[in-house]
């Protein structure tokens, strides 16, 4: 369990929102009136921040995954390119070698060319900030979830939350199409 939740669930002040107060209860809280079930309504509340953790872990691991792959591809595509330079530098020194110079430079100059023209890392990068974003709409759509506690509002507020969230990701979609289409590449 991450230390932010240890200490969440150690700390007996930490604001949580309240969860609605029986009928009965005469308006005391619901830790006065049922601790049980009040202890059963935190470790749930719990749960959902660490299921949402767990989920916004796995989508940035899959997006930093294929991120240090293309890092290795690029620094790989680099190397070649240098090499390939010297490898006609060296090869213009001799006689009768003019082909490969030629085709070792045409190498190098096609990899290097093919490497600050793309600007490969700059997707990555915007898929990374996108992913953030992300992760402010999964986090703002739980804490709009804790905070109900309506019980004659809840379903209206609930379906208000899913399609502002709903929203909120179109808009990012949009957002990623855009810019995605705007990038540098070879088309």
């Amino acid at each position: 369990m991450p230390d932010s939740l240890q200490a969440f669930e150690s700390d007996s002040s930490a604001a949580l929102p309240l969860p609605v107060t029986r009928p009965d209860a005469d308006g005391r809280a619901l830790s006065e009136v049922d601790p049980e079930l009040y202890d059963a309504w935190r470790k749930h509340i719990a749960r959902g921040f660490e299921n949402n953790n767990r989920m916004f872990d796995r989508t940035l691991n899959a997006f930093m995954y294929p991120y240090w792959v293309t890092v290795g591809m690029y620094i790989v595509l680099f190397v070649v390119g240098l090499s390939a330079f010297f490898v006609a530098a060296r090869l213009s020194f001799e006689a009768g070698k003019e082909v490969y110079t030629i085709l070792f430079g045409g190498i190098g100059a096609v990899a290097f060319l093919t490497f600050f023209l793309t600007r490969p890392l700059q997707a990555l990068e915007e898929n990374l900030q996108f992913i953030t974003w992300l992760g402010v709409i999964y986090n703002t759509y739980w804490t709009r979830l804790a905070y109900m506690t309506d019980q004659e509002s809840v379903q209206r507020d609930l379906e208000h939350a899913a399609s502002r969230t709903i929203e909120d990701i179109k808009d990012l979609l949009t957002t990623h199409a855009e810019r995605s289409g705007k990038r540098p590449g070879l088309r």
